[in-house]
Formats: structure tokens, C-alpha cells, sequence
């Protein structure tokens, strides 16, 4: 095999230890003849092929000559070969892995004729031939320690030949990335009907990543491709904790989870429009006083009026709304909403007021009232009328 060294041997056997012979070297290379060298001595001579290729290939012999005769000996044919070549693989063939992944390198020896015991390399040390079966080296789960230059080589034991080293294979684990989950619109705490969007960032540049999306630990059902999760209304049932994490596209294989992000969804305040006007008043005054609060609200608000169905621009936009006599103001209907800077921005619409209402109700009872007192005073003049009538008869 080519890079080994050869050492041919020549003596005259049953000969004389003491004889002096000329030794002649000659090679014969298909039909040319070189005479190699020559050497003068007592016993036996020695010709060496250092780092022998594939050009040493040829039929070596040597002639041992004295005064008296010359001998020639049989010719011995030397055949050097080159080492079958070792050739390493990845399997899968991917360019970059990720911890937990399973990679196998496996060592081929083309056109081999023999068995072969393999040698491992990573970055130009030998490695724990542990995980090797046959020509197949496997790691069950990778992790970023094992990145490096992996080679290998053929090795037929007890004569000590070796295939070439293979060229060398890059293995790259890279961590896997980081997922950072935000909350790109809204706040943390909203009511009904506002809007959310949480933006799921997988910090890696190569566009191999779908995302997954989960409230309370259950996925939701969202496209795989969109990275930002939107609520348009939302209801109490969108209250939870969300995360998020990224799924590869193309192998079993998922990145850690997310931050957490919590969203509560509260119900809108209600707004309560009341009659600040006492009933007592009502026919003494010419107008009537709404007032519109806010249930189990300690913050200040700001109110919106509607009359019909439409906005009153009242300013300031007080809580208290005065309706005069006239203008159908008491026939029309009145509602109003809380306003803030802060969240909630507003509250549910109040129950519509219709002042005409309450005005002919209180009519009613008016003449009612009178009709009463009127009837009462008849019956009690008649009754006293019957008692005098009475007292004089006896008398």
C-alpha cells in the first residue's frame, strides 16, 4: 500500500559468511530495466523504497557476484497500491443542527476488500469510539458541545494500514433561539370590545420558523405563519395567560416557550342616568335635572349626552344635564355614556329617560288627587247634613 516503506533482502545462501560479494540492485518496470545500486560486502544487502507509491510498482531482483561466478536471483514483483479512500457523511444532511437533535456520521471505504476497524476525529483529536457501530458513528442528542471538524479514517488491525483521512465534515449546533412574546397593542388589563395584539418574536434570522400560540397551557387555533396574535373585540372568555413558541418547518423540532403574558378582560362600566329633580318639584319647576354616574366607580369621568340618538355638545361635559320646558325637550329621549383619558376610555351606554313620561304620570295622579278630594268633601257635607237632621228629631 502506497506510504509504506519496503525493504528487500539479498544473500547468497550456504555460501561462506566470509566471502566477499558485489551485490547489483535492478528493477524492471514493464520493458525498462534500472539498475538501482550496488554494495561490496560479507553476508547480505539491503535495498530500501521509502514512502512507496503507485510508480514503485515493479519486479525487483539482485545479483550477487565473486571472483569465481555470479549469481542471479529470482525476481520478486512488487505491487503498491493507494489507499481506498475514506469518504464521511452527514445523515440528516443539514448544514446547521440543534440540541436534542440525532445526528449519524458514517465513514465509507470505497472499493474495499477487507474488513475495517474505523478512527474517529473532531477537530484533530480522536473521540469516544463509544457511540460507533461498524462505520456509522452516532450522537442520540446533540448539544452545542459537539460542534467541530469531524473526519475519519479505515484501520485494518494487527498490519497496521490505514486508508487517507477523509476530508473534513463540518458539524454546527447552534443554540436554539430565544422566544420573546410582547404585547404590541392594548394594555394587560382591558374591557369588552377593546382590541389586543401580542407579538411573537423568535429571535433567529433564517426564516425556518412557524409559530404556535397557547392561553393557559391549550394551543389556540391560529395560522402557523402569523407571528402576531390580534383580538379585534374582546369578550372575559380572552382573559389567561398567553405564550408563545416556534416550531421548525421542516423537522420535528420546537424551540423553548415564550414569556408568559397575562390579559384580563373585565366588563365595561355601566353608566346609570338618574332624575335629580324631586318629585315634589316637578310641577313647581320649569325644568328637570339628570345626572349620570357611573356604578362602583371611584375615578373621576368626563360624560357624553345623547338626545335621540344624538350627541349633545355640551361643555363642560358634566355629569348633570338640565331640560327645559318646550322644544319637545320632554318628549325626546335621553342617554348618556362616562368618558376617560385612562382605561377603561368609556363605559356602557346608560338606559334611555323620557321626561314626558314622568310629567303625564305625575298629571295623572294630580287629578286623580283632586278628583278624591273633591268626592270627599261632598260625602262629608252630606254627612253632617244627615247628623243635624237627626239631632233635631230627637230633641
Amino acid at each position: 500500500m502506497s506510504g509504506k516503506t519496503v525493504r528487500l533482502t539479498c544473500k547468497v545462501e550456504d555460501s561462506d559468511p566470509f566471502t566477499q560479494w558485489e551485490y547489483t540492485w535492478k528493477k524492471l518496470s514493464e520493458t525498462e530495466e534500472t539498475e538501482l545500486s550496488s554494495y561490496t560486502g560479507e553476508g547480505f544487502s539491503n535495498y530500501t523504497l521509502s514512502h512507496v507509491t503507485e510508480s514503485d510498482s515493479a519486479q525487483y531482483w539482485c545479483a550477487a557476484k565473486d571472483e569465481n561466478r555470479e549469481i542471479i536471483s529470482s525476481p520478486h514483483t512488487l505491487t503498491v497500491t493507494s489507499p481506498p479512500p475514506a469518504v464521511l457523511t452527514l445523515n440528516p444532511t443539514w448544514t446547521k443542527f440543534y440540541p436534542t437533535e440525532k445526528v449519524t456520521l458514517k465513514c465509507e471505504i470505497h472499493n474495499r476488500q477487507t474488513e475495517w476497524s474505523y478512527l474517529w476525529i473532531r477537530d484533530g483529536a480522536p473521540i469516544n469510539s463509544s457511540l460507533s457501530r461498524g462505520n456509522e458513528y452516532t450522537i442520540p442528542a446533540l448539544d452545542q458541545s459537539h460542534s467541530g471538524r469531524y473526519s475519519c479514517r479505515g484501520e485494518i488491525l494487527g498490519i497496521y494500514d490505514y486508508t487517507e483521512m477523509s476530508k473534513d465534515v463540518t458539524l454546527t449546533v447552534d443554540a436554539l433561539p430565544p422566544v420573546v412574546l410582547t404585547l404590541q397593542a392594548g394594555w394587560t388589563n382591558i374591557v369588552n370590545r377593546e382590541r389586543a395584539a401580542l407579538h411573537c418574536d423568535i429571535q433567529d434570522r433564517s426564516p425556518v420558523w412557524m409559530h404556535k400560540w397557547y392561553r393557559d397551557g391549550q394551543e389556540l387555533p391560529v395560522g402557523t405563519a402569523e407571528d402576531t396574535y390580534e383580538i379585534l373585540s374582546a369578550v372575559q372568555s380572552d382573559s389567561g395567560t398567553y405564550t408563545c413558541q416556534g416550531q421548525h418547518k421542516e423537522r420535528v423540532l420546537y424551540t423553548g416557550s415564550s414569556n408568559t403574558v397575562a390579559l384580563k378582560v373585565y366588563a365595561r362600566p355601566q353608566a346609570v342616568l338618574t332624575l335629580e329633580t324631586a318629585w315634589t318639584e316637578i310641577f313647581r319647576s320649569d325644568s328637570l335635572t339628570l345626572r349620570c354616574q357611573v356604578e362602583g366607580s371611584s375615578v373621576e369621568w368626563n360624560y357624553t349626552w345623547y338626545r335621540d340618538g344624538r350627541h349633545l355638545p355640551l361643555d363642560p361635559s358634566g355629569d348633570r344635564l338640565i331640560l327645559s320646558a318646550g322644544n319637545d325637550s320632554y318628549s325626546s329621549e335621553y342617554k348618556c355614556r362616562g368618558n376617560r383619558t385612562g382605561q377603561p376610555s368609556y363605559t356602557e351606554i346608560s338606559e334611555g329617560f323620557r321626561a314626558n313620561n314622568i310629567v303625564e304620570n305625575l298629571a295623572r295622579i294630580a287629578v286623580g288627587a283632586a278628583i278624591l278630594l273633591f268626592l270627599s268633601v261632598i260625602v262629608n257635607e252630606g254627612f253632617w247634613r244627615r247628623a243635624r237632621k237627626m239631632r233635631r228629631c230627637c230633641i
